[in-house]
């Protein structure tokens, strides 16, 4: 694979499909845009109309001639588009710079390779893992390409890249395409819808495709797209499915099922019916919440036990009528009709439609029974002679078979390259109808769903788990430990070889896996229980020899208790005496303390009394001081002298009143001053 091919491709179908593009296709209105972003991508300011012409074809392998490089550029609907005029008899070409600012804006959105940069951000094998998706990538383009080659009769178109895909390819596939992200749906569908671009560019005649080209034609479903359509693959298949078939019913297209689809789907559903059956007799011991919850394969006993959990009454009987009232829901809902009237024969083509069931039933790898590729070739039959032997394109071929059956589709096509293929893919006719309908996020998506691949690895068959959980189902009921033992089984067992094993074999191997993990847990917790019950009998010997000792222990703790009791009455008399003599000792302090002080300021007190009572009496005592000192401040000659010796005479009266103060405050004190 060119990686520089596959780059180029991814950028022309986000260039290509950035416009609204739900009109209808043309091959002048395509090669516009080719030009367009060839213009772009050459970075000068002026090309010829040969120079374009090599330039196209070397980095988009289109061959696109100078005429029609002319005829696109100078067509009125684009004419100011482009810039052309003539310099030395050379004609010029460039892009105008309003076109220029419009597509530099669309060139700057996401593309294929951004959405894969980070969808494996920081990823150890990140370049390996994108080549790989490269490689898946490019067969999309090229898988579309196949079916919309014989569709349109194009000249020349690339051949597919012959590279098959690991397992771990597949899961990487698988991982990116579930990868729940819208911009990435846009652009794979962006992608396999450029293939029909690509087909039409490269068309022998000038085709114009709209939806009226796609009308009154009738198509008839396999029997897997009922499958899916009433859950039994799933319920997003389920879903994806009657969205697709929405968007036939949404452009009023016609949907039908031959009496052999009809045949094969009743067929089948009681051939599984009967296998049900079989397995609830043989193992009945299923628990339908552990078969949901640990069977990853989307089949009929998955969706059995998913309708068994919601209802008390379940049997595989009720199941089947379950899915036929569904079924017919379906019919009804979408306006499938049942096309009764065969268009041939059996018995006169009873040659070729063994010849076209050998061939189907080799082409499909042992994926297919004996019985379903009988019905596949009775369909392509079918098909084959509805259609009119004009028709050798789209727009003259009537009828068409979905499904979902890449052998069959390959097969198909490859044994009948020179006509209009008649099995086409979900996928393909998506791509189609979409293009000419307001699409959604859902509607990328739905078309991404039908894009998964399917891996070759060896995993246990849901009819095998029925047989494992039953085998173990029967030795024990504990949903936990059914749980448990399933998981490690699986675990175990996988690498063992147990795919050869038939149903007795195979519930027996998983009884006797869940019986020998029982029991070695039951061995398990014996030896537990022996060894606590030895635990408790030891702590029973020491609780009997410390007996004895325990009432020796209660003697003396008796003695010592009264003792203590002893102690503390002794102690509570002695902090009594204390407190009294605290007491007394406190009170003798302050006492000593405020006795010489009583006197003193009493002394001072009869001082001051003595001197108030010589001032105002015994005037006529010769030898009173304070008549004395009186008469001496009244000679005085200065009237401020006078005032002072008023007030030394004053002052012992206030001192008095001070000292009367204290000595209540004195008698009032109950403890010693801190300092």
């Amino acid at each position: 694979m060119n990686n520089s091919f596959t780059q180029s491709l991814f950028r022309m179908s986000a260039v290509l499909y950035a416009h609204n593009n739900n009109e209808a296709i043309s091959q002048r209105q395509i090669i516009r845009k080719v030009i367009e972003d060839a213009l772009l991508q050459y970075n000068k300011n002026d090309i010829t109309e040969t120079e374009l012409s090599s330039f196209i074809e070397e980095n988009y392998h289109l061959s696109i001639s100078e005429n029609e490089i002319l005829d696109t550029i100078n067509d009125r609907k684009f004419y100011d588009d482009f810039n052309v005029y003539k310099e030395k008899e050379k004609t010029l070409i460039n892009l105008a710079p309003k076109r220029v600012h419009a597509l530099s804006q669309l060139a700057n959105e996401k593309s294929l390779p951004n959405y894969i940069s980070d969808f494996l951000f920081e990823d150890d094998k990140k370049d390996e893992k994108c080549e790989t998706l490269f490689r898946f990538l490019y067969t999309v383009f090229t898988t579309n390409l196949e079916g919309y080659k014989l569709l349109l009769k194009e000249k020349t178109v690339f051949q597919p890249d012959g590279s098959t895909f690991s397992d771990e390819d597949k899961e990487l596939i698988n991982a990116f395409l579930d990868w729940d992200n819208p911009g990435k749906n846009k652009a794979i569908y962006n992608l396999a819808s450029y293939a029909l671009e690509y087909c039409m560019l490269t068309n022998d005649k000038n085709t114009t495709l709209d939806l009226q080209s796609l009308r009154n034609k009738e198509f008839y479903l396999d029997t897997n797209i009922l499958f899916r359509a009433i859950g039994l693959n799933g319920d997003d298949r389920k879903e994806r499915t009657l969205r697709f078939l929405s968007k036939f019913k949404d452009v009023k297209e016609t949907l039908k099922i031959s009496s052999e689809t009809r045949l094969e789907f009743t067929e089948s559903i009681n051939y599984y019916i009967s296998k049900l059956e079989k397995a609830e007799q043989k193992a009945s011991y299923v628990s339908s919440k552990i078969y949901v919850e640990y069977v990853d394969i989307d089949g009929i006993f998955k969706a059995y036990h998913k309708w068994k959990l919601a209802r008390q009454n379940a049997s595989p009987a009720l199941f089947k009528a379950h899915l036929m009232s569904v079924y017919q829901t379906l019919l009804d809902e979408y306006q499938i009709e049942v096309d009764c009237l065969k268009p041939y024969e059996d018995d006169e083509q009873e040659d070729l439609l063994k010849g076209y069931s050998s061939q189907i039933y080799e082409a499909s790898g042992d994926n297919k029974q004996r019985f379903a590729a009988e019905h596949d070739a009775k369909n392509i039959l079918w098909i084959e002679k509805l259609r009119s032997v004009t028709s050798n394109n789209i727009f003259n071929t009537k009828a068409f078979f979905i499904s979902s059956d890449q052998h069959l589709r390959r097969w198909d096509y490859y044994r009948n390259s020179n006509n209009v293929p008649i099995v086409m893919l979900p996928s393909q006719w998506l791509s189609l109808i979409l293009r000419y309908m307001e699409r959604s996020d859902d509607d990328y998506k739905s078309f991404v769903c039908f894009l998964n691949i399917k891996t070759s690895k060896t995993i246990i068959g849901e009819e095998q788990m029925q047989y494992i959980i039953s085998g173990i189902g029967e030795m024990t009921t504990d949903i936990n430990k059914e749980r448990y033992i399933v998981k490690s089984f699986i675990q175990d067992e996988f690498e063992n070889e147990i795919n050869d094993l038939n149903e007795e074999e195979l519930a027996e191997k998983a009884r006797n896996y869940a019986k020998s993990l029982i029991e070695d847990e039951n061995d398990s917790l014996r030896k537990a229980n022996e060894d606590q019950k030895t635990l408790i009998e030891n702590l029973q010997k020491e609780i009997a020899a410390n007996q004895n000792n325990n009432e020796k222990v209660t003697k003396e703790k008796t003695t010592q208790d009264k003792t203590i009791k002893e102690q503390e009455s002794t102690i509570s008399s002695q902090n009594t005496t204390i407190d009294e003599l605290s007491r007394e000792n406190k009170k003798y302090k302050l006492d000593n303390w405020k006795r010489p002080r009583y006197i003193g300021w009493t002394l001072l007190l009869l001082l001051c009394i003595g001197f108030i009572i010589l001032s105002l009496g015994f005037q006529n005592w010769d030898y009173n001081p304070c008549k004395m000192l009186i008469l001496w401040i009244d000679s005085l000659s200065s009237d401020t002298q006078k005032e002072i010796g008023k007030w030394l005479v004053l002052l012992p009266c206030g001192f008095a009143i001070y000292i009367i103060n204290q000595l209540y405050h004195l008698w009032k004190t109950n403890e010693l001053p801190s300092n």
